[in-house]
């Protein structure tokens, strides 16, 4: 295996990039010189199967916060629940709570969900049918889901997804790992009939 040090790595930064092209083509290049490269927040893996590799490999940690540090969020609920989530563990602690899951993501279980996430997908598309146009990650992935992720924990109600519901909005933003903006600390409740 080759070694190296933090200091041998190459600097790639793309974020001033405007289409997803020239990210690829940044990343292209760096890929052409060396696997591993320094990116703002640390080292960044350019291969898929070093990536894989990475991932597979137990001597790496997710970073505590998940991200949240770079957001500069460092402590409060929101770093404490960051870190108690599956995501946020690591050892032996990750592997029971991934146990405890794993289940709900066997084939059986995942078809037990097919008619509602089609139901899902159809609504979200619907949605976006009048404009003729539709941002996929925007207007379909990003509240895909957590409705699903309900339905999963029996949680769900036709109520809660609309993407304009204020939980909705801060699990997806919270998921996907973006800027919390005016949901930064915000609490959610149970409401009627046990949705969120």
């Amino acid at each position: 295996m080759t070694q190296m040090t933090v200091a041998e790595l190459a600097p790639i930064s793309y974020h001033h990039a405007t289409r997803p092209a020239e990210v690829h083509d940044i990343i292209r290049q760096a890929r052409a010189n060396r696997p591993v490269a320094l990116g703002p927040y640390g080292p960044e893996m350019l291969g898929y199967e070093l990536v894989r590799a990475v991932l597979r490999d137990e001597r790496f940690e997710v970073p505590r916060g998940m991200f949240l540090a770079a957001q500069g969020i460092t402590s409060g609920p929101l770093w404490e629940r960051a870190n108690d989530t599956l995501v946020g563990l690591d050892g032996p602690a990750h592997l029971r709570l991934r146990r405890l899951v794993a289940r709900a993501f066997i084939p059986k279980a995942a078809e037990r969900l097919r008619t509602t996430c089609v139901d899902i997908v159809t609504e979200l598309v619907a949605r976006c049918a009048p404009a003729g146009r539709c941002d996929v990650v925007a207007d379909l992935a990003v509240p895909y889901a957590v409705p699903v992720i309900c339905a999963l924990l029996g949680a769900c109600s036709d109520g809660f997804r609309t993407t304009g519901h204020p939980a909705a909005i801060a699990l997806t933003t919270l998921a996907a790992g973006m800027k919390l903006g005016p949901f930064h600390g915000v609490r959610i409740a149970a409401g009627p009939h046990g949705t969120l």
